[in-house]
């Protein structure tokens, strides 16, 4: 990291380097927090056997940085002040404007978030997640819950702990939502684990417990998701081995869509073909 931070700039850097997060393939951002706090944007190019990183543009900050997080395609990040103020940078735009959440309210954080993540609606909303030292979730700057432990984003849901020492899944499209809890899947944990990783497109979900382990789930929530995904694309194969060792009832094939399953028994028929396949489904069939 040390032979990063000399390689940025034109010249001797003076000031301290913060909040280093990749953007897009050769981009990254950070913060200068000196006499004259500000945002940078380097490019990172390859020459020969030499990486060579430039100062492509400074946009100027009204206070501190306090963090920096990009989302899944690194063409947005947001950046939060130590005042609270959230601003947005655009790569594509290159400018740092207000982070607004409504045509008259910008967000402004009344408690600032140690761990955050933006993330896209289905809808083409920009929601920004946020998670403070005392446990305070924040959805732009509404607070929805106060006994958050950590939190994960999934490619389709949000995964949090709380101190009741329960995992709770929620489809990213109903967080912040008033019936929110209508959507909700809960399983308990072990007293004090907390969420290291969601795996993306994948049911696995990484938590470290109390005593250092790593530990891996799956909570049903993501994998019936991920199961309904592959029964729609007519991938029975995969959707029945994960049902058989997830111990779900393989009559979900069916029950799915009745219709849909009638229309291709064929294509179902030509991917299980192994007979110790065909006989559990069938003895699951209701």
């Amino acid at each position: 990291m040390s032979n990063l931070l000399n390689c940025i700039g034109k010249g001797e850097i003076e000031q301290e380097i913060c909040n280093l997060t990749w953007l897009q393939k050769n981009f990254m951002l950070a913060s200068c927090n000196g006499d004259y706090p500000q945002l940078m944007l380097f490019s990172i190019k390859l020459e020969g056997d030499e990486v060579k990183i430039e100062t492509e543009n400074e946009f100027p900050c009204e206070d501190v940085v306090y963090d920096i997080v990009s989302n899944a395609e690194g063409s947005l990040a947001a950046v939060q002040l130590i005042d609270g103020n959230v601003l947005k940078f655009d790569i594509n735009a290159l400018d740092l404007v207000p982070w607004d959440v409504s045509a008259n309210e910008a967000l402004v954080l009344s408690n600032l978030c140690s761990k955050s993540c933006i993330y896209s609606k289905s809808n083409g909303e920009i929601i920004f997640l946020g998670l403070t030292d005392r446990n305070r979730l924040y959805y732009n700057n509404t607070e929805i819950r106060s006994d958050v432990t950590s939190f994960e984003l999934h490619s389709d849901f949000l995964l949090m702990t709380t101190q009741e020492h329960v995992l709770i899944s929620t489809p990213l499209d109903e967080v912040g939502k008033n019936n929110e809890n209508d959507f909700q899947s809960k399983r308990s944990l072990e007293r004090g684990s907390k969420l290291i990783l969601a795996v993306s497109k994948n049911a696995r979900t990484v938590l470290q417990m109390p005593r250092g382990n790593l530990e891996t789930v799956q909570p049903r929530a993501l994998t019936l998701h991920i199961v309904k995904d592959y029964l729609d694309e007519l991938n029975y194969k995969e959707a029945l081995e994960i049902l058989r060792r997830e111990r779900i009832n393989l009559n979900l094939i069916v029950d799915h869509d009745p219709q849909l399953f009638m229309d291709n028994i064929e294509k179902f028929l030509e991917q299980v073909q192994d007979i110790n396949r065909l006989c559990l489904f069938i003895s699951d069939l209701q």
